[in-house]
């Protein structure tokens, strides 16, 4: 408290309960324009070169914001938003492939690129079986190749940029390959036809069979679950 002693202004100081306003940075940029892939529906932040190759892939022709963008890490930058713009006409690669039941359907599970561009030409999948029950789970492997029309025969095959093992066809399960993929994957997507995955109750049918097993006559059944036709 000031001390008066004499007649005049006194200024008395006390604490209040505002804070200065801090200074806004001024060293995060914003770049916007044409990139090989990436999401087109929002600005992404990102804090490294590395990053930006997941998200946005590399040099593009006819276009400098990549070399921009690397040039801006290089020296010294820290974090930059991407806003990435599409060229007219742009698409999302595909590709439809059938179940593999006795009796299939047509366009049963459906891959396409994660985002529109070129980029997704270059992107091939290995479907197999999956390591835990492979009759009832698959695996999905995902490759990259330097040319459109040609895919590298197996001893030429790079390392995958993503594996997705023991996939499932039924929805309620953790492993349910559209939760899974479409969550975790960097490079696709994957939609399935409902009659795909709607489970019904098995119809079972049981026969005679002529073989003997040790001096007694074996029994088998068939089985036919989600219209995957009549199976032992």
């Amino acid at each position: 408290m000031a001390s008066v002693s004499y007649p005049g202004v006194y200024v008395e100081e006390v604490a209040g309960g505002a804070r200065p306003i801090e200074a806004a940075s001024t060293s995060t940029a914003a770049f916007v324009g044409l990139t090989e892939k990436g999401p087109s529906d929002d600005a992404l932040r990102i804090t490294s070169w590395d990053q930006y190759l997941k998200y946005y892939g590399g040099f593009v022709q006819g276009t400098y914001l990549s070399q921009s963008v690397y040039q801006y890490f290089n020296n010294g930058g820290r974090q930059c938003y991407i806003s990435r713009v599409l060229r007219s006409g742009a698409a999302t690669s595909t590709v439809s492939v059938k179940n593999r039941a006795e009796v299939q359907v047509d366009n049963a599970v459906k891959f396409s690129a994660k985002n529109e561009g070129e980029w997704g030409n270059y992107v091939y999948l290995e479907v197999a079986d999956g390591s835990i029950d492979p009759g009832n789970t698959f695996k999905v492997t995902v490759r990259k190749q330097e040319l459109v029309s040609v895919v590298p025969a197996i001893e030429d095959e790079d390392e995958p940029v993503e594996v997705f093992d023991n996939l499932s066809m039924e929805p309620d399960s953790d492993m349910f390959c559209k939760k899974v993929i479409n969550r975790d994957s960097d490079y696709i997507n994957i939609s399935v036809e409902t009659v795909n995955t709607s489970l019904q109750q098995a119809i079972l049918t049981g026969q005679y069979i002529s073989n003997n097993f040790n001096g007694i006559a074996g029994r088998k059944f068939e089985i036919n679950i989600d219209q995957d036709g009549y199976q032992e």
